[in-house]
């Protein structure tokens, strides 16, 4: 048994040694395969290829584009190696910061608690002691060390800023990296051809391997950075927890070094002020130059008083400011990182808001900045004064000269002048500290408006972020049935007595702090009172309205005016109230509350009961803008109900917002407010609706206007808002559909002004027509009667006649023309978007979410490198609206360029047209490539895919090319415009249109006949009024002969006298022309000025000329044959019978 079991272990052996040596042989056979192909990955170095690149250079071999390709291609080979070595060197880097992170974390630790066990001020040895300036230098001192940990500071929170947004980033570009990877995988694995050189082959595989190897090196780089990022992060915090610290006691030691050096300071100016006052009091009535010295010396000891008041005060603020950027940052971190709760539907929006009112806005601190600035410039000018005057006094002798002796008075004695000597010495210390607080001065404000222009940047930043991201965020939960539990809780908190009263009796207290809202409420009342006489004067202000006589524009401008004082006083009796709880400041937060619901309620009202008061019957919309009496009354009743019902829903909303302002009203709030936003979104229905709204006959009156073309788009957006505004509050974004309620509002006042303005403008321009064609009326007439001979009475008649003739509605038909109509549409357009962008611009950044949206990428090649661009939501919106954008242009553009063009009238219409076309042509143009641009085609790709495609329409389209480029032609060189008279082989008319394709010609029959471009280039062309619009008019006429050819002549030249259309140069002539078989012809040749005149005139003459021929008794002749009969033989007649037909 054991030698059996000997045999079986030597068998398994030596079968195990075999199967070994297999492998071996195997591993050997495949070993020099995979040492190729690692070759480029680990033995390729920037040394062979620049060996490569030196041989490339040197051969004659390579032509010179090929050079420089390959050149190019080892040197982005070389690039590459060096990539991949840096961002192996910065993977290590990550590992050697995560490894020693900890024990970095916590000797940071160790160091803070030993500082915080340390009182920073007890080093700096303050005693009573300590010369001012010692403390002045240790200050000085402290102030540069503080600066410099702040910047340290400053530098680490950016890091962390940084460090903090790097995961997203760094997934990205992992992905867009590794679909590099793919491509230039792909590209190092494809054939070359078989046509390329070996050196061009080397480099293109050489740059891809290496291109592929340091995207590889990058990916691991990058995941490297993702895996140690949250490390990082940590040693950044503690980092700048460590330099916070550092900062805070730095800035109690300067704040500790101020307070000494403003104590001395004090100190020193009031016992200079002691010295000033009894040098001063002693030199009273002694020497009035010394007193005046001694004067000038206590201003400046009080100016040292007011520098360090000022600097205490600089020193207070700042210390006030400090703390404020990093608390800032830290909130604008904490809201970042509160956004990423968004996606567990967390309502946090109320939070985010909360917190940013707790700091002043951008527009305070620049405010702050602008008083800043203006301190400095006073106290920089303080600063050259006192510097020149501290110059003069480097020489104390000159000085002494100068105010003692120089103006000619009596010298001072030797003790006189060492007191002058003495004050003068105290006054050149006394400037010497003045400059010196100045210059501290100025330092501190120059560092105290650094730190406001961090602040404002911060917080502008903040701001930005805020309103990119805050209109996605939710504010509150969404509805559901649970929140309507707190509805009957909600109801017994809107009517408890007991919050009302205490409302009212704020009203009361506001009244009596100030008289204005009082005199509202009276005017109010007064208004009211006086409502039944202001409506009767509104009818007043309409009965003349239509006549030519009597009409005015002030009747326009008092209906006006009547309409808004039968508006307001619903809107003044809110705006009192809601001023009157605001005066009376209450600490209880329902009556501000309630305040802010009064007065937003109160803008409503006014812009609902405008409305409703314009459209009242017999007003200012029925007469004096002429709509329709029936139009005017659907307004009336759809603003009625809606003034019944929105303007209480809005009003009770924002009372539910006021009594719990941290819910947003709660349910009761929210139910309200849909339900207004539902009596809103049925109003814009019914109003605006293209063929049931009640605008619906003033659209069909404008149907070549814009509004009418686009109809069915801005209905869908008046009706869209107000619909994204109740999905929003029933979704839990409140807050974004309370600032989409308040630029709806200002949009729709905003078109109601522009509408109102735009009516205005059109009734003056009526009345203004009317009264020009009244005063021309009266002047025809005063014509007439000067040629007219009558008695008074038929004067008066006729006066009377004349007066009711033009005073006639009839005369209404005189209204605006098309030119006028288009120019006031135009200037409202502009207007209104104009104010549109202004009322929509604080939401734009908003829509910036959208770039975070990717919905495809595209690989485009910037200097060698491979760059991969996303294409995001907002790029295809924003080609979209390109799009949108060159569809009104090219359609309106070119007819605006007409209109213009025309009212200059020195432009021809086929100038007008050729300009207007090509204008069209270019506008799809530049918009198609800036839609592609957008969406991701290169201009390169669409460079190529244009030859390419001129390519297959040379082969495929030759004839419509061939057209398209003799329509380019046409407009260039315009041998035939718009306008034109042309004869093409067989057919003659007048040019209509010049297309892209085909030009269109109507002829003499009003047909119309398309003739290709082509044959109007290639073909023969007769263009009869291309230089010149004359054309000779010739007619023959024969006349008997016997007649009298040179009268007849004669009458034919009176003729071409007599018709003012025949041109008198070329002047007309007449030509004897033949003796005809029955006639004597003569040729008639006159020119007129236009082809129009040619058919009438040529009617014209052959009428005169047969009636003037015929008073002459000359005999137009015509053809005669005479037949002669022989008398001499007789006349043989024959009569034949035809044969008798065979069919019975």
């Amino acid at each position: 048994m054991a030698a059996e079991e000997s045999k079986t272990r030597l068998y398994t052996c030596g079968k195990f040694r075999v199967l070994l040596l297999v492998v071996t042989c195997l591993l050997l056979a495949i070993d020099p395969l995979l040492g190729q192909e690692g070759t480029t990955r680990t033995t390729l170095t920037p040394e062979q290829i620049q060996s490569r690149l030196d041989a490339v250079r040197e051969s004659r071999e390579v032509d010179e584009a090929a050079r420089t390709r390959t050149i190019e291609l080892y040197q982005q080979a070389i690039a590459n190696l060096e990539t991949t070595r840096a961002n192996r060197q910065t993977t290590e880097s990550y590992r050697n910061t995560a490894g020693t992170a900890p024990e970095q974390i916590a000797a940071i630790s160790a160091s803070m608690e030993r500082r915080r066990n340390v009182d920073p001020v007890t080093a700096l040895g303050i005693t009573p002691t300590v010369a001012l300036e010692k403390l002045e230098q240790d200050l000085e001192s402290e102030l540069a060390n503080l600066t410099a940990i702040e910047a340290r500071l400053a530098a680490l929170e950016a890091d962390l800023e940084t460090e903090t947004q790097r995961p997203a980033q760094v997934r990205e570009r992992i992905a867009a990296a590794r679909l590099l990877v793919e491509e230039t995988s792909g590209a190092a694995a494809s054939r070359p051809p078989a046509e390329q050189g070996p050196f061009l082959t080397e480099a293109t595989r050489w740059s891809a391997e290496t291109r592929t190897e340091a995207l590889r090196s990058e990916i691991a780089m990058l995941d490297e950075e993702l895996l140690t990022n949250a490390v990082r992060v940590e040693l950044l915090q503690a980092q700048r927890d460590e330099m916070g610290q550092k900062v805070r006691r730095a800035a109690l030691r300067v704040e500790a070094l101020r307070v000494a050096v403003n104590e001395r300071r004090r100190d020193q100016a009031e016992q200079v002020r002691a010295q000033a006052k009894a040098v001063l009091e002693d030199s009273a009535g002694r020497e009035p130059r010394l007193a005046e010295l001694a004067r000038a010396n206590l201003s400046l000891v009080e100016l040292q008083r007011q520098q360090v008041d000022e600097i205490d005060a600089v020193s207070v603020l700042e210390r006030e400011l400090r703390p404020l950027p990093a608390r800032l940052t830290d909130v604008f971190r904490s809201t970042r990182l509160k956004l990423d709760l968004q996606d567990s539907g967390a309502p946090i929006g109320r939070v985010i808001r909360e917190q940013r009112h707790r700091f002043p806005s951008a527009q305070e601190y620049t405010l702050k900045r602008n008083h800043l600035q203006r301190s400095i410039t006073a106290i920089s000018l303080r600063l050259i004064e006192n510097e020149d005057e501290r110059r003069s006094l480097a020489d104390l002798n000159a000085y002494l000269e100068d105010h003692t002796g120089g103006d000619g008075g009596t010298a001072p004695g030797p003790a006189l002048r060492t007191e002058f000597q003495t004050l003068a010495e105290t006054r050149r210390m006394l400037l010497a500290r003045a400059i010196n607080n100045d210059n501290d001065q100025l330092r501190r404000l120059y560092a105290l408006d650094d730190l406001l222009r961090r602040l404002e940047e911060i917080t502008s930043n903040y701001d930005q972020f805020l309103a990119k991201h805050l209109l996605w965020v939710k504010s509150a939960p969404a509805v559901s049935l649970k929140a309507f539990e707190t509805l009957p809780g909600e109801f017994t908190a809107l009517l408890d007595t007991r919050l009302w009263m205490e409302a009212g009796h704020d009203m009361w207290r506001g009244m009596l702090r100030s008289p204005w809202p009082l005199t509202l409420v009276l005017l109010a009342a007064l208004l009211l009172a006086r409502r039944q006489s202001l409506r009767g004067a509104l009818l007043d202000c309409g009965r003349d309205v239509g006549s030519i006589r009597r009409d005015r524009m002030t009747f326009t401008w008092q209906a006006v005016a009547l309409t808004l004082l039968l508006a307001v006083p619903g809107t003044l009796l809110l705006a009192a109230l809601g001023w009157a709880l605001i005066l009376a400041d209450s600490a209880a937060p329902f009556p501000g509350g309630l305040a802010d619901a009064l007065l937003k309620t109160s803008i409503l009202l006014l812009l609902v009961n405008s409305l409703f008061k314009l459209s009242l019957p017999g007003g200012l919309a029925e007469r004096h803008f002429d709509w329709e009496t029936a139009t005017v009354a659907e307004l009336h009743r759809e603003f009625a109900w809606f003034r019944a019902l929105g303007v209480p829903l809005y009003l009770v909303s924002g009372i539910a917002v006021a009594l719990d302002p941290s819910i947003d009203g709660g349910t009761l709030g929210l139910l309200t407010f849909i339900a207004y936003l539902l009596g809103l979104l049925a109003l814009t229905a019914r109003l605006l609706h293209p063929t049931r709204g009640v605008i619906r006959q003033f659209l069909g009156q404008q149907r070549n206007c814009v509004w009418w073309r686009w109809r069915y788009l801005w209905f869908a957006v008046a009706v869209a808002i107000p619909l994204s505004m109740v999905v929003a509050e029933i979704s839990g974004y409140t807050y974004t559909a309370g600032e989409l309620m308040v630029r709806w509002t200002l949009s729709v006042w905003l078109l109601t002004g522009a509408w109102l303005g735009g009516e205005l403008v059109r009734r003056w321009l009526l009345v203004t027509r009317r009264r020009l064609a009244f005063d021309a009326a009266i002047k025809e007439r005063n014509a007439a009667r000067a040629h007219r001979a009558g008695n008074e009475e038929a004067e008066a008649a006729d006066q009377e006649a004349t007066d009711n003739d033009i005073g006639a509605p009839e005369v209404d038909l005189i209204a605006l023309d098309a030119g006028s109509r288009q120019v006031v549409n135009a200037t409202l357009l502009l207007l209104v978007a104009l104010g549109l962008i202004a009322v929509w611009d604080d939401m734009l950044p908003a829509f910036k979410v959208l770039d975070e949206v990717t919905l495809w990428s595209t690989a485009f090649r910037i200097e060698g490198e491979d760059v991969l661009v996303w294409i995001t939501l907002a790029d295809t919106l924003v080609a979209l609206l390109i799009g949108i954008v060159g569809y009104v242009l090219a359609n309106n553009l070119p007819s605006l360029i007409d209109i213009i063009l025309l009212k200059r009238g020195k432009v021809s219409a086929g100038a007008r047209y050729a300009l207007t076309t090509v204008t069209r042509y270019a506008i799809v143009i530049v918009a198609t490539l800036l839609v592609l641009g957008q969406l991701g085609a290169s201009w390169s790709q669409m460079g190529w895919a244009a030859a390419a495609l001129g390519v297959g329409i040379g082969f495929g389209l030759q004839e419509i090319v061939a057209n398209f480029i003799s329509g380019l032609i046409l407009l260039a060189e315009r041998p035939v415009r718009v306008g034109d008279l042309i004869t093409v082989g067989d057919a003659s008319g007048r040019v209509e249109r010049i297309r892209i394709r085909a030009t269109t010609i109507r002829d003499f029959e009003q047909k119309e006949l398309l003739i290709p471009n082509k044959e109007l280039i290639t073909g023969r062309l007769l263009n009869w009024t291309l230089s010149d619009a004359r054309t000779r008019i010739l007619i023959q006429v024969g006349i008997a002969y016997g007649s009298d050819v040179d009268r007849a002549i004669e009458i034919l030249l009176e003729l071409a006298r007599e018709d003012k259309r025949v041109l008198e140069e070329p002047a007309p002539g007449v030509v004897f022309d033949d003796f005809g078989d029955n006639s004597l012809v003569l040729a008639f040749r006159v020119f007129v000025g236009t082809l129009d005149d040619r058919l009438p005139v040529m009617t014209d003459m052959r009428r005169n000329i047969n009636r003037r021929f015929a008073e002459a008794g000359i005999t137009i002749a015509f053809p005669q044959r005479d037949v002669h009969f022989n008398p001499e033989q007789p006349l043989r007649i024959t009569l034949e019978q035809s044969p008798p037909s065979d069919s019975k």
